[in-house]
């Protein structure tokens, strides 16, 4: 009889022991999602919503009672009600976790509200056919509109200066020495010729194939990007910065002219470790300047045929004009004497 108790006792006790763990465990489960900064919710597969944490009524301006029953698609941006569904198909074929997708949901005043989301599938299985049931859908949110407004910020920011680039004809470059990767702006792609996936990986692969820079160029150019990522002194011009005029012939067999202007950047401890600076097309300069000089030139050589000919008219005339001039003198001469022998 007192064994019986005892063990009556005893799995009493056990009961108890185990539903107390299971309490502290839904407690503790049920915390970590109300106190995560990421929002969570958790729905049928029909959409209906059963959980939404604070974070996420918080981020959409809504009352949990108000959202319980609501289907998530009436939550979702109309544009991104496919990749919703992408998501979703992942799963159903067989995946625990969907990949992340970056989508839109409307909060209550109707603005839209940029959201990463990561979806987890949770499946039950049927004892009788073997066979898993999808029972519910977890869903982590977290919110990027800080991150798509910087984004947008930037795009335009790179839009302005991609057009300031092509208004000026002068693209931006910038290279890091020590690995040789270098980065080149799209108009400065277009300045060379080339696009930016069919560039060179890398600065000294591109000491290789240098074929797009001058002949009578290609070796100063060469030398001068050596002496950079071999780290020794580069030839700075007063201003501390790297400056140098080069041709390209175009793959077309147009022949560019362009000037280049590099300032360095150093790390802590005083070693150069970039170049930034940016490619100018100066032709049209180049251009003029040649047509200056020829125009120049063109009109230094008729200014010498017409001192040449006047020189030689001058020759020619010398002896006429003497003679006029001796014959006037002498009219002069005898228009004197009938003067004075009428006054006598």
């Amino acid at each position: 009889m007192a064994e019986s108790i005892l063990h009556e006792t005893c799995l009493v006790w056990l009961f108890f022991s185990e539903n107390l763990q299971m309490l502290k465990t839904d407690l503790l489960f049920k915390a970590a999602f109300e106190h995560s900064a990421i929002c969570k919710l958790v729905y049928w597969p029909d959409g209906r919503l059963v959980y939404a944490s604070q974070a996420f009524c918080r981020l959409l301006g809504y009352q949990a009672s108000e959202l319980m029953g609501l289907k998530l698609s009436a939550l979702n941006h109309p544009a991104d009600q496919c990749s919703e569904q992408q998501q979703l198909e992942q799963l159903l074929a067989g995946q625990q976790i969907a990949s992340p997708i970056e989508k839109r949901f409307l909060n209550k005043q109707g603005e839209s509200i940029w959201v990463q989301q990561h979806l987890t599938a949770f499946w039950q299985k049927r004892e009788s056919s073997k066979t898993s049931e999808l029972q519910c859908l977890l869903a982590e949110i977290q919110d990027i509109q800080s991150r798509k407004y910087t984004e947008a910020v930037q795009d335009t920011e790179r839009k302005r200066l991609q057009m300031l680039e092509m208004m000026a004809n002068l693209g931006s470059w910038q290279l890091h020495l020590s690995s040789g990767q270098y980065w080149l702006s799209d108009e400065c792609c277009r300045i060379f010729g080339f696009e930016q996936t069919s560039r060179p990986e890398s600065m000294r692969q591109a000491l290789k194939q240098f074929n797009f820079v001058h002949p009578q160029d290609r070796g100063t150019l060469q030398q001068l990007l050596q002496m950079a990522l071999q780290g020794s002194k580069l030839p700075f011009n007063p201003e501390g910065n790297l400056q140098l005029d080069f041709r390209i012939v175009r793959p077309d067999g147009v022949t560019r002219y362009l000037t280049a202007k590099g300032r360095p950047a150093y790390s802590p401890d005083g070693k150069l470790e970039w170049l930034t600076g940016f490619v100018m097309d100066i032709t049209a300069f180049r251009l003029q300047e040649q047509m200056l000089a020829e125009a120049n030139r063109l009109l230094a050589q008729q200014t010498a045929q017409l001192r040449m000919l006047a020189s030689r008219l001058s020759g020619a005339i010398q002896g006429p004009l003497e003679q006029t001039g001796k014959l006037l003198n002498l009219a002069d001469s005898r228009s004197a004497l009938g003067s004075e022998s009428k006054a006598e």
